[in-house]
């Protein structure tokens, strides 16, 4: 989309109409000049949207950088419906288009626009000032705590190899009884952990055979390793690994256990590390490790 879009964005016009003028090549010096009629006949536009477009851009032009902070506030979504109705906005002036504060503007849908503008006192087909206010104030709290979480997940080998580690000395700490086991990390990212002496002689040569079966389960899943990690006195490892599957991989690393123990014991372990688990299954660890 070319600068065009942008400005007739600033006069408040819905987006989706914004877009197809731009893509006719109608400028703002063309749209200040052209009547309606040489619109529609010129250009194919309907008489509604040879309307809407002749009629936003007598308004007053908001500064590009109220917009940028608006829509970057509101995910580019209406604040009402969240884009449920139509991913195409108008930023709406809430209180008059005399200011053009960011606290003063909306983003709406063009149906949600529409009722805003509705005339008459009916409650159920029309949206007030207040509603608009509460809408706006919440959808852009969530936006911000929405971009928060983002900006804290991890974007690199070296940050999810960090994230490995933490979990490792939760692993080590908080569910040591469990042995081993899967939890989720967030909503995409399973951890599966061991807590048997990863570099502790003599079981070390043992640990490193389990984690290569492991990964050798993972290689035939077509399932990737984003992290590895060990706690910081080595005793346990953490691999995070792209997937939300939790019980396949519970299973897996159950399946990778070096032999030894009795299959009866074996099976004890295996539900101990279950239920020790089990609340991090909807509870994703990394809420609290990021």
């Amino acid at each position: 989309m070319g600068r065009e879009f942008s400005k007739f964005i600033n006069y408040g016009m819905p987006s989706n109409l914004a877009r197809k003028l731009d893509a006719l090549r109608i400028t703002e010096k063309i749209l200040n000049k052209i009547t309606r009629t040489d619109l529609q006949k010129k250009y194919n536009l309907g008489a509604g949207e040879a309307g809407i477009a002749k009629s936003f851009i007598k308004k007053r032009p908001i500064p590009d950088k109220v917009v940028f902070e608006l829509l970057k506030k509101n995910n580019f979504l209406c604040c009402i419906c969240k884009g449920a109705k139509s991913d195409s906005y108008i930023i709406h002036h809430i209180n008059g288009p005399k200011d053009i504060s960011c606290s003063d503007l909306a983003v709406l849908c063009p149906n949600d626009h529409d009722l805003a503008h509705k005339e008459g006192s009916t409650i159920t087909r029309k949206l007030s000032r207040s509603q608009i206010i509460q809408a706006k104030t919440s959808w852009e709290k969530s936006v911000k705590e929405q971009q928060a979480k983002a900006a804290r997940q991890p974007n690199s080998k070296g940050q999810w190899n960090k994230l490995a580690s933490k979990v490792a000395s939760f692993a080590v700490n908080h569910l040591f009884a469990a042995h081993r086991g899967a939890l989720l990390f967030d909503k995409n990212v399973t951890a599966v952990f061991v807590n048997d002496g990863y570099d502790f002689s003599p079981y070390n040569e043992r640990e490193k055979m389990e984690l290569s079966m492991f990964r050798n389960h993972l290689k035939k899943y077509g399932l990737k390793e984003v992290g590895f990690g060990t706690s910081p006195d080595k005793y346990s490892w953490c691999a995070l690994v792209k997937t939300k599957d939790v019980d396949l991989l519970h299973e897996t690393i159950w399946m990778c256990e070096p032999p030894g123990m009795s299959s009866s014991f074996s099976g004890y372990q295996k539900a101990k590390a279950f239920v020790k688990t089990c609340s991090y299954r909807s509870m994703p660890l990394g809420n609290y490790l990021l």
